[in-house]
């Protein structure tokens, strides 16, 4: 029933969105892949949601894994970060490594890959930390969180300055591994200087121009876009709730120029309706996403949102939700889990466009096992051929 709901909603829901609901990536000669990716984001707006699980980077797919044993169905979204961290911490940025392997192989298993970074400033090198350590000098930032100097911020934002020219160290070795992904055909959903109204990392919270957070935002942009040319990045503009005066999102907006998709990061069960209207309204019809949540929105905040397009639950809060809630979630035939049929329908049209088979392994049990995990992967995968198994 639920398959046959979606379909037809499907079929008879026209998207009527704005201007850019058919729109190209932003990304001038994107790879054919990444087109096939936000057609079908843009086909699905408004009509479906598809669930997500951000992954820890040292963990594979971990907490993905433990979704599909919480309730029984596997998300779509595979999500991970570039890390920050030393040898052996679950941020660790020593694992980019097996990031881009295992990005490739959920790739080719169905899911749809969302990346973010939590990056060191320029003021350091890796491996850093999350959070400043005591006593550290404030004049040398080293951690994710934290505040730079005025003078500092104006430095990364300054070609020939030293900062700068760090900064382009640091991002190019980024670029290196999008790189990697996108020889492999593989598209990203990738979302720079997350949370960027927020002051707490060190590229947040600046809007005194011209030194602005959005100004770095589109640095980076012009880097990958012009000097590295990616063709496989959908890129993701992602703000926090505004708590406090300095958040508003128009002070940040880059511009629709600049962003495929539109994104908020709302924990704590907070999906304020000002907040999706006023992202409604920036958007111009490009696709909304909920790039973290805590929990996932209810089938009645659904009913008054219904732009989201994916939503992604952040690792380590797994089981915030209770088994109960997600089945009620899931009963609501908007809801779109990587082992329902209704997703293997909408999604083949980016499949095709991929060189990839249709989706036809079974439905996880109620209980997702190992066994189960592998079955699905063998089935995929030696669709494919042997060169993906």
């Amino acid at each position: 029933m639920k398959l046959l709901l979606c379909l037809a909603a499907l079929l008879a829901a026209p998207l009527a969105w704005g201007q850019y609901e058919h729109a190209e990536p932003v990304t001038p000669d994107a790879m054919p892949e990444t087109r096939a990716l936000l057609k079908f984001l843009q086909s699905i707006s408004g009509t479906y949601t598809l669930t997500g699980q951000h992954n820890f980077p040292a963990t594979h797919d971990r907490n993905s894994v433990f979704v599909g044993q919480y309730t029984g169905k596997t998300p779509v979204i595979w999500g991970s970060d570039w890390g920050f961290a030393g040898k052996g911490d679950t941020d660790s940025y020593l694992v980019r490594p097996e990031i881009v392997k295992e990005a490739i192989r959920q790739n080719r298993l169905g899911s749809i890959i969302a990346l973010c970074w939590h990056a060191i400033p320029p003021t350091s090198t890796e491996p850093g930390t999350f959070q400043p350590l005591p006593g550290a000098d404030p004049n040398q930032l080293k951690s994710v969180q934290g505040k730079l100097l005025d003078s500092q911020f104006r430095d990364i934002l300054t070609p020939g300055t030293a900062l700068y020219k760090h900064w382009c160290e640091q991002v190019d070795v980024i670029a290196g591994y999008l790189k990697q992904l996108q020889d492999a055909h593989v598209p990203v959903l990738w979302r720079p200087y997350h949370e960027m109204n927020g002051d707490w990392f060190w590229w947040g919270y600046r809007t005194q121009e011209p030194y602005t957070t959005r100004a770095l935002y589109r640095q980076e942009f012009d880097r990958f876009v012009n000097v590295h040319h990616l063709k496989n990045l959908l890129w993701v503009w992602n703000v926090d709730r505004p708590s406090r005066p300095g958040m508003e999102y128009d002070k940040y907006f880059p511009g629709v120029q600049y962003c495929d998709i539109v994104a908020l990061d709302a924990y704590n069960r907070d999906f304020g309706q000002s907040y999706y209207d006023t992202l409604v309204r920036l958007s111009q019809g490009k696709v909304m996403a909920l790039a973290e949540v805590g929990n996932p929105p209810t089938p009645d905040v659904f009913l008054k949102q219904p732009r989201w397009t994916y939503y992604m639950i952040w690792a380590g809060f797994d089981e915030a939700t209770s088994q109960a809630e997600f089945s009620r979630l899931y009963s609501d035939p908007r809801i779109l889990n990587l082992d329902d049929p209704a997703y293997w329908t909408a999604i083949q049209p980016y499949r095709d466009a991929a060189g990839f088979p249709p989706l036809r392994f079974r439905t996880a049990p109620r209980n997702l096992t190992g066994a189960w995990v592998l079955d699905r992967e063998r089935t995929v995968l030696g669709q494919m051929g042997a060169g993906y198994t």
